[in-house]
């Protein structure tokens, strides 16, 4: 490949140039799995794409021992249900949420699931991983699984908010309703990320696109996008006495979120370690 191309892709495409180029020096076909089937279906994880070895799943009777940048991972391959993702054999969309709920952090799992099931055009539904679960009949993991099912909801607004929404529950902060509509008495409504109406709370997870990419700018300047920003702020203190923001770098470190919600006054119960 030249440099160029290469240097030109992002992180997950990069790891699905390296998905492919598995898949051209190997002797059989690939089936590709957990972040690399992630990859592949477009599911957001925590972490950088970069650098994560391939990984497949592979027969039992093949051996599960990993070399040269590729994982491999030992099932059933009479189970094991896949599909073709960019031309390339993958997964199924369940059975990848499934590996991802055993295999990477919690946090990491409820972004992947909340984009997969998320209206109006969800990948799958609840009820076709756990179908997918009982057909599998796993054991190993289940426990964490059933977790990130239970707590896996269709109108998570972005992977951020997804992502802050698990470090609630991690900090021990209560949970607050998603997606609550506000009507001003202008008659603009405002919907709000989180909700936290028994605190007189709100909480907006601050994305820095919608200042800099076009395609949330709706054709205005930065600078008209932060006083509509303030506009708005206007309104919702109107409704609810606090307001608190937080961005990218706060939800990936859970410390720095805890700071900012306990300094805003949200409670924060004990967290068994």
């Amino acid at each position: 490949m030249d440099a160029a191309t290469w240097n030109a892709a992002g992180p997950r495409a990069r790891h699905i140039l390296s998905l492919k180029s598995a898949a051209h020096a190997a002797r059989v076909p690939l089936v590709f799995s957990h972040v690399s089937a992630a990859a592949l279906w477009g599911l957001p994880i925590l972490g950088q794409w970069h650098g994560s070895p391939v990984h497949l799943v592979v027969g039992t009777s093949t051996g599960g021992r990993s070399s040269r940048g590729i994982r491999r991972h030992c099932v059933d391959m009479t189970l094991a249900a896949t599909a073709v993702v960019h031309g390339l054999l993958a997964t199924s969309i369940e059975r990848t949420l499934i590996d991802l709920a055993v295999s990477t952090p919690f946090a990491s799992a409820v972004m992947a699931w909340d984009f997969a099931i998320e209206h109006p055009s969800p990948l799958t539904t609840k009820e076709n991983i756990r179908g997918e679960l009982e057909r599998l009949a796993i054991t190993r993991g289940r426990k964490r699984i059933e977790t990130v099912l239970a707590f896996a909801v269709t109108n998570s607004g972005s992977p951020g908010e997804s992502l802050s929404r698990a470090r609630f529950l991690e900090l021990g902060f209560p949970a607050p309703a998603l997606q609550v509509k506000f009507r001003h008495h202008t008659g603009v409504v405002d919907r709000v990320d989180f909700d936290w109406e028994e605190f007189d709370h709100i909480g907006e997870f601050d994305g820095l696109g919608k200042y800099r990419n076009p395609r949330f700018m709706s054709g205005l300047t930065a600078e008209e996008v932060v006083i509509r920003e303030k506009q708005r702020e206007d309104r919702l203190r109107t409704k609810r006495s606090h307001v608190t923001r937080w961005e990218w770098a706060d939800a990936l470190h859970p410390e720095r979120l805890a700071a900012i919600l306990t300094d805003a006054g949200l409670p924060r119960r004990r967290v068994r370690a």
